[in-house]
Order: structure tokens, then sequence, then C-alpha cells
């Protein structure tokens, strides 16, 4: 029998890789001669480099640059090949960096910028930078970033505005004379797994803040809506309703304004880049995972798009996720063929946390123990 098993990071208890292994391993206690190959994926959030090179693919490297709070650290990235790099944005401005000793409105994402320059730097021959989005900390609509790389946004008085989010609403000019040239044509691919806009009941304030800390929302998103008319008047085009701005704290508006920037699908784009449809041409079965696992992962979501590949091929899908509360029939006409939950009784979310290699491992027996019986 051939598996193979691809599942997203349990976020909080265990990545992908860790996931993959504990489910492999009791699987494995039960049919010992299965064939099972494990892939680490990701959608563009947590695990993004991960997948790169815990899939080979890929060198993991590091370069010392800042937090959100501008704190000295040293970030990891993937240099794909000579002319390819892969980041995530929550290296250096994830949401674990805030803490309750310092409010969100003083993250920033000058540390991002900071990053894109001295990887650019260190390899100059790079051409393309894919970034993932996901599990980031900031709300300041990447103008962090563009001060890291040289742009100024200056208050009535001249004065450049503070790092963070509290002086957003005075920016009254957008000077880019200074900004740095060598990344001007370089290719930056954005990948995100959510569609929302910058701003609004739909926006990254509103849906994504209080989860970071944001403390008025109303005040914050009032100031990206500032943030993105004085982008439309300079440049003469409006961005703030494209879908996935929203992502990352707005970081894209100004990925699409100052750096020729697009989005993709994460979860399509990873799986495409490890050729999972290609892997899956000779397996028996393929389990996918989460989580948590409610009705909005049958629309676009990592498991889903593992599922749809799967299902191209007429293979069998089960998806092992965390949280099982909130699975519908969607969920199910998606392309999954069974959905089972760690949990095996009731249990505390630390105790859930604490036991989650030990209780994927027990659903790998129980999946083996159904395939002996098909």
């Amino acid at each position: 029998m051939k598996i193979l098993v691809a599942m997203d990071s349990f976020k909080g208890s265990a990545t992908s890789k860790e996931i993959n292994q504990a489910v492999a391993d009791g699987m494995k206690k039960i049919n010992p001669q299965a064939e099972i190959s494990t892939y680490s994926v990701a959608d563009g959030g947590e695990g993004t480099t991960a997948a790169f090179y815990e899939n080979d693919l890929g060198q993991l490297m590091e370069v010392m640059t800042l937090d959100l709070f501008n704190q000295p650290i040293s970030a990891k990235y993937v240099l794909f090949d000579e002319k390819t790099v892969v980041l995530e944005v929550a290296e250096t401005a994830g949401i674990h960096f805030l803490s309750e000793e310092k409010e969100n409105k003083y993250a920033s994402s000058f540390g991002v910028g900071d990053m894109l320059r001295r990887i650019n730097e260190k390899h100059p021959e790079i051409e393309k930078f894919i970034i993932g989005l996901g599990g980031s900390g900031i709300n300041d609509a990447g103008i962090g970033m563009m001060q890291a790389l040289g742009i100024s946004f200056k208050k009535n008085n001249g004065e450049e505005i503070v790092y963070g989010t509290t002086e957003i609403e005075e920016i009254m000019e957008i000077d880019t004379s200074g900004f740095k040239q060598a990344l001007a044509t370089k290719e930056f691919i954005l990948l995100s797994d959510v569609k929302n806009p910058l701003t609004g009941p739909s926006g990254a304030t509103y849906i994504f803040g209080k989860q970071k800390g944001v403390i008025d929302l109303e005040k914050v998103d009032q100031a990206l809506q500032h943030y993105a008319k004085v982008l439309t008047t300079k440049f003469k085009i409006d961005y703030s309703k494209v879908e996935s701005t929203g992502a990352a704290g707005g970081i894209g508006i100004s990925f699409l304004y100052f750096l020729n920037s697009h989005f993709v699908s994460g979860a399509e784009y990873i799986t495409e880049m490890l050729a999972l449809k290609e892997k899956m041409a000779t397996v028996d079965l393929v389990i996918t995972g989460e989580g948590k696992m409610d009705r909005q992962s049958a629309y676009g979501k990592l498991p889903t798009i593992i599922a749809q590949l799967a299902k191209s091929q007429q293979k069998k899908v089960i998806a092992v996720v965390g949280d099982a509360s909130e699975v519908t029939t969607e969920n199910y006409q998606a392309g999954i063929d069974l959905i089972l939950s760690l949990l095996r009784g009731p249990m505390t979310l630390k105790d859930s946390i604490e036991q989650t290699k030990k209780l994927a491992s027990q659903t790998g027996e129980d999946i083996m123990r159904i395939m002996k019986k098909l």
C-alpha cells in the first residue's frame, strides 16, 4: 500500500513535518510494509519556507535583521535557486513577537523591508522573491517596510511619521526619491490564503486586528483608509479593493504600489512547486488535514486544494484535523472522503496541544485499520 501524507501545520501544536510524521508512525505500527511518503506543506503562512527546504527545494539561510519592534533578530529564508528566494513576513513581523508589554500600535513592518534589502545586497543576482504573507502581527499596511527601503512618509510639518500605526492618518506626502532602486526590477510573488481587501468590515483591521492586539479598530481602519487615499492621489490608481490586500496587516497594498508584485493562492502555488499532483499518481491513499476544519476550508484552503488534486486522479482522501466541530457537507463535497478528529474524548485545549503528536499517531493507527478492511 502506498500513501502520501501532506498536512498543514497545527498552529501552536505541531509543524507540518511533525504532524505528518506522527500520522505516518501510527500507520507503520499497524502495517510496517506500507510505503508512506510525507511532504511538508503550507498555504503562504507559517511553514512556507519549511515547505521548500524540508522537501529539498533550496538551501536554508539566515540574515540579521529586525523584528516588528525593531529589535535585532536572525531571520531564515530559502535560496531556492540562483535567481529565486523564498521568505515569510512572519520571520520578522510574526504575531509571535507581540507581547503584553508592547502595544501593537508600535509594531512595524520595517524589518520586512530591511530583510528584503539585506537579502538583495547579499544576493544581487536574485530576480524573484516568493513571499508568504501569513502569521503576521503587524497592521501598518507595509509602510514600515517601505520606510526601510527608502520611501519617506511625511506629515504636514515635513517630519517623518513614526513606526507603527499611530501617525498614519497624518501622512500628507510620500517621497519616493530615496527608494532603493535595486529592488525596483525584481518580481515579488505574494502567497496568500485570504481574500480580504485593505479596509472596511472585511478588511485587514476589522477581521485580523483584534487577534494582533489592535485596540481601536475603527481608528486604525480609518488610518489605512487615509493611506489608501494618499496612494491613490499620488499614483492615480486605487488598489485598496483588490483581493488579498488585507493580508498581513495590509502589507500587500504597499507591495502593489511600490514593487513589481502580484498575489497568488499560497496553497495552489506551493502544491504546484512540490509537484504533489504528479507524486499522487501511484499512491492508493492521500492524507491531508489542518488544525481546524470548517465550512471556509472548502473554499481554497490547503487541504481542499490537495484533496482536489487527489480526486482528479480518483484517489481516496482522508483529512485529519484537530477540531472537526464545524465540519459541514461542503467539506466532503470539496473532495474529502473521510474527516477524522484527533480528539478521543473530553480534553482541555492545553492537554490537546501537548498531546497532539500522540493523538495524531493514534489516528494514523485508526486509518490503517480502516484501510485494511477496505
